[in-house]
């Protein structure tokens, strides 16, 4: 198999991918809120394979960022399950 077919055989399910979350998050989540949740969760999602990946392959220039990335993105998940249902307090008018 040549260069640009292994190429275009990684490029297109990533293209593909990418498309199929946008139509997603454009047309099936119709509030922000919704829409945020699942861009969170996919962001730490994506994070952690790409850590795993990195650290399977054993290439610390694609995991470092990503061991950085995951905790904060778990963290992140863990935030929000806690104050998801406080609503915004407001200040009292002096």
């Amino acid at each position: 198999m040549s260069t640009q077919m292994k190429v275009a055989a990684m490029l297109v399910p990533v293209i593909l991918l990418f498309c199929t979350t946008v139509i997603i998050s454009a047309f099936v989540f119709h509030d922000h809120h919704h829409c945020k949740v699942f861009a969170v969760v996919l962001h730490f999602l994506l994070c952690s394979l790409w850590m795993i990946y990195g650290l399977l392959s054993h290439d610390m220039f694609l995991a470092s960022p990503n061991i950085a990335a995951t905790p904060l993105g778990l963290l992140q998940l863990i935030v929000y399950c806690i104050y998801r249902k406080k609503g915004i307090m407001e200040e009292p008018s002096k």
